[in-house]
């Protein structure tokens, strides 16, 4: 009877010790879960201002020449470089490199020509455009897009684009956007701070 009783007793224990180690998993499982949520959350949250800055290449027609010895008419365009920020903060020192379409003695070539980078320092919420500058200054100081006329976005030159831009948020997190689209996280101020002054200066 006795070794009966402790075999019950054993029984019991070893099934509570099962129910207490797949309570233990799952309640693991349900924090990894949980932790995971709230680290795709924090993620989107640092993120959310830097995706809500949005830069492009547009092409401004000026006026047009009819050619008449080619028999067509020729649009004259300059480029335009927008610069939209739809968060409710500035952004900081941002700047823009780009490429345009080069020429060699009239003929097109198939390698880019590199243009002076836009340098933006403080960007608050809004909409500006940067067209070509004046004598030593490559870009002019911004102005409405409805300062100018009709400016069309360019989306299928491979030579006339945008080929990256950086730029620091509100909270001092430094960001890259490359020709791919691809939004990366850089450094932050305070952790530039923390590499450039080590202990003891």
């Amino acid at each position: 009877m006795g070794s009966f009783a402790s075999i019950i007793t054993l029984a019991i224990s070893s099934g509570a010790l099962v129910v207490a180690v797949l309570a233990f998993l799952e309640s693991r499982r349900l924090r990894r879960i949980e932790e995971a949520r709230e680290d795709r959350a924090s993620v989107e949250r640092r993120r959310e201002q830097a995706a809500r800055l949005a830069i492009w290449m547009s092409v401004e027609t000026l006026d047009s020449t009819w050619e008449q010895a080619n028999g067509v008419i020729r649009n004259h365009t300059q480029i335009i470089l927008e610069v939209k920020n739809t968060s409710d903060a500035p952004v900081y020192d941002i700047c823009i490199s780009a490429t345009d379409v080069q020429y060699l003695q009239g003929k097109r070539l198939d390698t880019p020509k590199e243009l002076e980078d836009l340098v933006v320092h403080t960007m608050p919420p809004g909409h500006l455009v940067f067209g070509p500058g004046q004598g030593v200054h490559a870009w002019d100081l911004g102005k409405s897009p409805e300062a100018h006329g009709a400016l069309v976005p360019v989306t299928k030159s491979k030579l006339k684009r945008i080929t990256e831009f950086t730029f620091t948020d509100a909270d001092g997190v430094q960001w890259c956007r490359d020709a791919d689209g691809s939004l990366k996280e850089l450094a932050s101020r305070h952790a530039q701070k923390v590499t450039q002054s080590p202990l003891g200066d």
